[in-house]
């Protein structure tokens, strides 16, 4: 997923165009003030289409500020921290899809126990353990349509 410019544009996993709409990301949409400068953010993200949402995965870079190189624990925090400061989670006419966190949990009896007991709007098909300490590597983590939780070890 890329905000800049004035759009965005999220890409299915062999890197064809999915959807170009106009987002609350920054640089997400032409309304902005953000929108004509030289700002962009990148999320690693999954679309459920039945709600119509974005499900955030990763961050790796936000409003021009690459965060890959910096460790698991933090992206995940900024992520969640900087989808709550912009409109994102509501539908509108500069917001077409919702975007929100994956839900996160530690990786110990009790995490794990909460993952696979939440109420998610979505079916859970496992859990994607994550090493706190590792950088951003691209890939293909999630190979079903439907979402993982994620787990930081």
């Amino acid at each position: 997923m890329v905000s800049a410019r004035g759009e965005t544009t999220s890409r299915l996993r062999n890197g064809r165009v999915k959807h170009v709409f106009p987002s609350s990301l920054p640089a997400g949409n032409r309304r902005g003030a953000d929108s004509q400068d030289s700002g962009f953010s990148i999320l690693d993200c999954i679309f459920h289409a039945p709600t119509k949402t974005y499900f955030v995965l990763d961050l790796i870079c936000w409003n021009g500020t690459a965060i890959a190189d910096s460790d698991t624990e933090f992206r995940l925090f900024w992520a969640a921290s900087k989808l709550q400061e912009v409109p994102v989670a509501v539908v509108s006419k500069y917001n077409r899809f919702s975007f929100t966190a994956v839900p996160v949990w530690k990786a110990d009896p009790s995490g794990i126990r909460n993952a696979y007991e939440a109420e998610l709007p979505y079916r859970k098909d496992g859990l994607l353990f994550l090493n706190q300490h590792a950088t951003y590597t691209p890939g293909e983590e999630v190979h079903s349509a439907s979402l993982s939780l994620i787990s930081i070890a």
